[in-house]
C-alpha cells in the first residue's frame, strides 16, 4: 500500500470514528438548571439537546413528535426554542435561571396550552 492510500484509509477511518462518537443530536444536553451566562457560553449542540428535552415537556409538542413517528420532528421545535432563548438573553447581563426564559418562550410560542 503506497503512502497516499495509507493517508486516505487513515482519513476515512478517522471520519467514520468521529461520526460514531458524535451521538444523536438530542443527547447530552446539560443545561437544564443553567443560568444565563452558562447558556450563552454553551455549544449549540448542548443547547439543542437541552432544548429538545424542554420542548418535549410540552404536551402539544410531544403529541406532534409522537404522531410523526420520528424524534427528528422535535429538532424543529428545539431549534425554535434555542433561537428564542438566545434572542431573549442577548442583552441580559444577569445570572438569572434559564428556566424562566424557557417557560416564557414556550408560552409565547403557544406550547403550553
Amino acid at each position: 500500500m503506497n503512502k497516499v492510500n495509507k493517508v486516505y484509509v487513515f482519513l476515512v477511518l478517522t471520519f467514520f470514528s468521529t461520526i460514531a462518537l458524535a451521538g444523536n443530536w438530542y443527547e447530552g444536553g446539560t443545561l437544564h438548571k443553567s443560568n444565563i451566562p452558562s447558556w450563552k457560553a454553551a455549544t449549540y449542540e448542548n443547547k439543542l439537546a437541552t432544548a429538545s428535552d424542554w420542548a418535549l415537556m410540552s404536551p402539544s409538542v410531544k403529541s406532534t413528535v409522537q404522531n410523526s413517528g420520528s424524534i427528528d420532528t422535535a429538532k424543529t421545535f428545539a431549534n425554535e426554542l434555542v433561537t428564542c432563548i438566545d434572542t431573549s438573553t442577548e442583552s441580559v447581563k444577569l445570572s438569572s435561571s434559564t428556566t424562566e426564559i424557557v417557560a416564557s418562550c414556550m408560552a409565547l410560542m403557544g406550547w403550553l396550552k
